[in-house]
């Protein structure tokens, strides 16, 4: 004859209030109890739910900014700014030909940027 192994209180899970299960009946619960339990795991399970829910949102979060910080936009945006303020900052120093001038520490920055990516994945083999 098979006998339910005995669980310490906290593993018990009362199924309702009125559970008068073995598992209830060999932890010696009374009916009181036992809908306290019911109770504190009904606020556990609610609590996990939430738990999840903020976890997935933060996910939804987190994949929008990956998918912004490797997008195509977001790079010619940043050489775009990154010109136009080197340009403005040449001009307002007198050097001849600031916007030509300009393109060349733009682009190197870009590049330093596109290479970031690569030079993570290092460390973090390393790192470890």
């Amino acid at each position: 004859m098979f006998t339910p192994p005995v669980l310490p209180p906290h593993q018990i899970f009362c199924v309702s209030p009125l559970s008068r299960g073995p598992a209830c009946r060999q932890a010696g619960m009374s009916a009181g109890q036992r809908g306290l339990r019911y109770n504190l795991t009904m606020i556990d399970i609610k609590d996990l739910e939430q738990r999840i829910e903020l976890i997935e949102k933060r996910n939804e979060k987190v994949e929008i900014d990956k998918a912004w910080e490797t997008s195509f936009a977001r790079r010619a945006l940043l050489l775009f700014m990154t010109y136009l303020v080197i340009g403005f900052y040449m001009n307002a120093i007198k050097i001849a030909d600031p916007w030509v001038n300009a393109i060349v520490p733009s682009i190197g920055f870009l590049l330093s940027t596109l290479t970031l990516p690569f030079f993570k994945t290092i460390w973090l083999k390393y790192k470890k």
